[in-house]
């Protein structure tokens, strides 16, 4: 894989030596939900605030984190279902936008007007059209910020790679991970992935078929799964869920393997264990 811009390799040190003094992210979250649970009304308006902002589907647009999980998804919101959401999820989407928000400002603050937040990056077919947005577009390169904890499975590896993948191979230009990597509540170390668009073509391939399936009347037809099944929020009414496993075949299986084996390396260093190997 090509080095890190030097730009992007100074900002990522400057950073890994600030989060190494030590503050608990979580210890913040944990105030912050036993604070919202004294007043349920409270409690109530900020789930539902969540549960929207995490379910973000229409005709005609498919956000791209929600595709490379399970192409299923997108089908079920097209049939009104809903997935199941609890206080779990809720808490964990509001500390990965605390700690994007912060590695966020912090990059910007860095790198200068060079970043900008909120570009999108799509690609339509037909009438439809896959999006979402990168965290900043630095101009030659996008960045992308995951959040991982000392453990993290291959097949969520796998789903950040692709995901980001996407954004490069649409956008036409190189694209990095940075895994913020917390261990026990405190941010500890970041982990750089550099994503060349090639590793985002299959998503393109797969989406095409997907439109092609929905088109057709048969959404359930391609069901490519990336992520585990034991944490997707439609799994008690998957209609795969008696089918294992259920993944669609991908052109450049030998490129997708390749990352994956440097991406599962680099995290590993970290000290991260991967599991699922």
């Amino acid at each position: 894989m090509s080095q890190t811009p030097d730009a992007l390799k100074g900002v990522i040190e400057e950073m890994t030596r600030l989060v190494m003094s030590g503050y608990s992210v979580m210890a913040i979250m944990k105030e912050f939900i036993k604070a919202i649970n004294k007043d349920g009304g409270l409690s109530r308006v900020i789930f539902n605030e969540v549960r929207d902002s995490m379910v973000k589907i229409t005709p005609g647009n498919v956000p791209v984190g929600l595709f490379t999980q399970c192409s299923l998804i997108p089908s079920y919101y097209l049939t009104g279902k809903n997935p199941s959401i609890d206080w779990g999820d809720v808490t964990m989407h509001l500390l990965g936008k605390m700690i994007h928000s912060l590695a966020i400002a912090e990059v910007k603050n860095r790198l200068g007007n060079r970043c900008i937040e909120g570009v999108e990056v799509m690609y339509t077919y037909h009438n439809w059209t896959l999006r979402g947005k990168p965290d900043l577009d630095c101009g030659n390169y996008y960045l992308e910020f995951k959040t991982i904890m000392g453990k993290v499975t291959k097949n969520r590896l796998f789903h950040d790679l692709i995901q980001t993948g996407f954004y490069a191979a649409a956008g036409n230009k190189n694209a990095y991970i940075l895994y913020i990597v917390l261990t026990n509540g405190v941010l500890r170390n970041i982990v750089p992935i550099e994503v060349i668009p090639e590793v985002g073509y299959p998503v393109i391939y797969a989406f095409k078929l997907w439109v092609k399936a929905v088109e057709d009347g048969d959404i359930g037809a391609l069901s490519a799964k990336t992520t585990s099944c034991k944490v997707c929020r439609f799994r008690d009414i998957c209609i795969m869920r008696t089918r294992n496993p259920h993944e669609s075949i991908l052109p450049a299986k030998e490129l997708l393997d390749n990352y994956l084996d440097y991406v599962m390396r680099e995290v590993s260093r970290a000290g991260v264990k991967v599991i699922g190997r």
